[in-house]
C-alpha cells in the first residue's frame, strides 16, 4: 500500500482517506515514510488505523474511538503520552 501513497505525493492530493494501512513491521516503515512525505505536501490525511503507536507518531490530531464514540482526543504526541491510551491501546 505504500506504493499507492508514494504515487499520491507527486499529484499534490489535497486529501487522502486511508483505511488500515500499517500491516506488518516491513510495510510499517515504508508506509509511515510515505505518509510523512504526503503530509509534508500539505495534504490532509484521514487515516483509520488499528496500529495506534504508528498512527499517533505521524498525526497532528488523533481520536480514540470506542463503540463508535470519541473517548479521547488530542494531538498525536499528547495521546501517545496519555496513560489511558498507553495502557489500553499501546500495551505500555
Amino acid at each position: 500500500m505504500s506504493a499507492l501513497l508514494e504515487a499520491l505525493a507527486p499529484i499534490e492530493a489535497q486529501i487522502a482517506v486511508l483505511d488500515k494501512q500499517v500491516h506488518d513491521r516491513v510495510s510499517r516503515s515504508k508506509t509511515c515514510q510515505a505518509l510523512k512525505k504526503l503530509k509534508a505536501t500539505g495534504a490532509t490525511i484521514f487515516l483509520v488505523e488499528q496500529n495506534a503507536f504508528a498512527a499517533l507518531g505521524i498525526c497532528d490530531r488523533g481520536y480514540v474511538l470506542e463503540t463508535g464514540e470519541v473517548k479521547i482526543a488530542g494531538t498525536g504526541a499528547a495521546l501517545l503520552a496519555d496513560d489511558r491510551v498507553r495502557e489500553a491501546y499501546l500495551g505500555i
